[in-house]
């Protein structure tokens, strides 16, 4: 939770106290010092910009890798919302692998999309990986953690562009990522 939202949770927290306290001294009962409270309790959330109306969306991992000597200095991401540009996508990330001439998995596209990000600065040292679709009334959101190596960490780095290919539900919302990184500790 972001610094601050607890601030001002905070602060709400001991405003409502303050204001039961003052309720108390001017004499309001019992049950218009709680009404209070309640209306606060109610309206400081909205004022903080957090609606209940958040949450994980499902989404399923088709397949997730890296294609050898593509390299990006930007993260993308591609909506897929057809069965050609499906296998476009699917052919193009399978090229040179032992899945090349496989069929992309079944996606029913009437009800069903499929998102790809492409990561940048990838190499085998520092993988990237979806923890959850965050679902808001105006967009998706993918958090991403991007395990990078710390002090001690000795790895022989490959430069590729990582990849993960994702299935959601389908959506006219926009989408888009992000990314937080986290250090790993080799010691």
């Amino acid at each position: 939770m972001p610094v601050f939202v607890r601030l001002v949770r905070t602060v709400v927290h001991l405003g409502a106290i303050g204001l039961g306290r003052a309720a108390v001294e001017f004499g309001l009962p019992g049950l218009v010092r709680t009404l209070l409270l309640i209306a606060v309790g109610l309206v400081a959330p909205i004022c903080l910009g957090e609606t209940a109306s958040i949450a994980d969306a499902r989404f399923e991992i088709l397949k997730s890798g890296a294609m050898p000597g593509v390299y990006s200095d930007k993260s993308r991401l591609t909506l897929v919302r057809d069965e050609t540009e499906f296998r476009r996508i699917w052919a193009e990330l399978t090229a040179g692998t032992a899945l090349a001439s496989s069929e992309p998995p079944k996606v029913d596209f009437g009800h069903s999309m499929v998102v790809v990000f492409f990561a940048a600065f990838g190499d085998n040292c520092d993988p990237y990986q979806l923890v959850r679709v965050i679902a808001r009334p105006d967009k998706l959101t993918l958090e991403i953690v991007n395990r990078v190596p710390g002090n001690l960490c000795t790895c022989a780095s490959v430069v590729f562009a990582p990849y993960i290919l994702i299935r959601i539900d389908r959506t006219t919302r926009p989408i888009d990522y992000l990314i937080q990184s986290e250090t790993r500790d080799c010691a």
